[in-house]
């Protein structure tokens, strides 16, 4: 069992993103910088998005994805983790609000990633919109860590 009084967690946070009708973003939402040598053996990520009501009555979709990599572009070798969400609605369906996903993780015991002082973790998004008026895009992630 875990030593539970060593395991210490990093909240990692990406700016809101708005992102335009029928617009898209990719990129890098934020960075955890190991401090020292540690292994990590979970986290928990969270994507959302909040659409107007007004902008959902029209047909449209909305695709998210979260991943947390060694990589600085999605869909690369060294993904710990990703998340997905795809909503696709039509206009007399109103789907004003938020979307959110969560995600949690947590490697067996005696298990996980192991970093060096300076390695990074990216948290990445892509994100793209085809409804009417904009969209805002949220990303955040909890990382678990013991130091090693």
């Amino acid at each position: 069992m875990r030593n539970l009084k060593n395991i210490r967690s990093t909240f990692i946070n990406a700016d809101k993103i708005t992102i335009p009708a029928t617009g898209s973003e990719d990129g890098v939402g934020a960075t955890f910088i190991a401090q020292d040598k540690l292994r990590v053996i979970g986290f928990d990520m969270d994507i959302e998005a909040r659409i107007d009501d007004g902008a959902s009555n029209t047909d449209g979709f909305v695709e998210m994805i979260s991943e947390l990599s060694r990589s600085g572009q999605r869909s690369r070798d060294g993904s710990l983790g990703r998340e997905e969400l795809l909503v696709v609605w039509n206009g007399i369906l109103s789907i004003g609000g938020e979307l959110r996903k969560t995600k949690t993780v947590m490697f067996p015991d005696g298990c996980g990633y192991d970093m060096d002082e300076g390695e990074i973790l990216n948290l990445l998004h892509y994100c793209v919109y085809t409804g009417t008026d904009t969209v805002d895009f949220y990303q955040n992630c909890l990382i678990y860590w013991v130091e090693r």
